[in-house]
């Protein structure tokens, strides 16, 4: 086996050994109010999962963010591709201001 797939699994290995997981869960719907961020954590006891939010709240989008998501649908593809990008780049500020937030 090369090292690549060895070190892969070693990786996986200490991951399943984790006691518990920190997940950030983003979703953004059709009604372009905001962005849904929640902080949660994970754990397995006595072979059940358990969860906690830890933090969760919306982020509201600005007017031209909303007018942006709004008429997104209508551009070409190399548009498109830039608009998603774009995007990428809201969602990576508003997870920032989300996680100084968190104690």
């Amino acid at each position: 086996m090369c090292d690549k797939f060895r070190s892969f699994g070693q990786q996986m290995d200490a991951f399943r050994k984790k006691p518990y997981f920190l997940v950030l869960g983003i979703m953004s719907g059709t009604s372009t109010d905001g962005l849904d961020l929640a902080l949660c954590r994970f754990e397995k006891k006595r072979q059940k999962w358990q969860y906690h939010i830890l933090k969760a709240r919306t982020l509201k989008y600005s007017a031209p963010s909303k007018e942006f998501l709004r008429t997104v649908h209508s551009l070409g593809a190399a548009e498109f591709v830039s608009a998603h990008l774009q995007y990428g780049k809201i969602i990576a500020r508003s997870v920032k201001q989300f996680l100084k937030e968190v104690p």
